[in-house]
């Protein structure tokens, strides 16, 4: 009798992969459009809607910075609740669409308008700070001016003063001796 094989019995059994595999950030793409949620909350046909730009504008709107495809239709879900229900001759799908392309031309604009904000009050900065930096220039040379003429000042008043000093003392002594010859005469009539 022929013996058993032994590398038949304990032979590894294959890794099985699970049929559903949970969706993660990565999964969803960008541009997902395959995804028949998508057309079955626009009730569209896929093989119809396939170039259909107002659909795929939508989708790229809701898939940017969403997790998965739950959370692209709750953004675009949201918007419809913003907008109201439809008017009559428009459709779920124009009425999303003209308001999200209003909310990203709007978004554009205001960007554009911080930017030249920005960029009014960076200039304003800059001209302000060279204001700032000729006052300071002046400011200084105005304190050296200044500053020259106290020292001017101060040397024409000594000067003045000593010239005064030695005119005074000239005045001085030139009435001192007649002062002192009137004293005396004075002194010579009576106290």
């Amino acid at each position: 009798m022929p013996l058993a094989k032994t590398s038949d019995i304990f032979q590894e059994k294959p890794k099985e992969t699970p049929l559903y595999r949970k969706p993660d950030s990565e999964s969803f793409k960008f541009y997902d459009f395959h995804n028949p949620e998508f057309y079955r909350y626009f009730n569209l046909n896929p093989v119809d809607s396939t170039g259909n730009s107002h659909f795929e504008y939508i989708v790229k709107w809701a898939s940017d910075g969403a997790k998965g495809v739950a959370d692209a239709l709750r953004k675009i879900r949201a918007v419809e609740r913003k907008t109201g229900s439809s008017n009559t001759g428009d459709t779920k799908l124009s009425k999303i669409f003209n308001y999200i392309r209003m909310d990203d031309s709007y978004r554009a604009t205001s960007k554009e308008m911080r930017g030249k904000l920005e960029s009014v009050q960076a200039q304003h900065r800059i001209k302000l700070a060279e204001i700032r930096e000729a006052k300071r220039e002046k400011m200084s040379k105005i304190n050296e001016e200044i500053g020259r003429i106290e020292k001017e000042y101060k040397t024409k008043s000594d000067n003045l003063k000593k010239y005064f000093s030695g005119a005074e003392n000239e005045v001085k002594n030139e009435y001192a001796s007649q002062l002192k010859e009137l004293k005396g005469i004075k002194s010579i009539y009576g106290r």
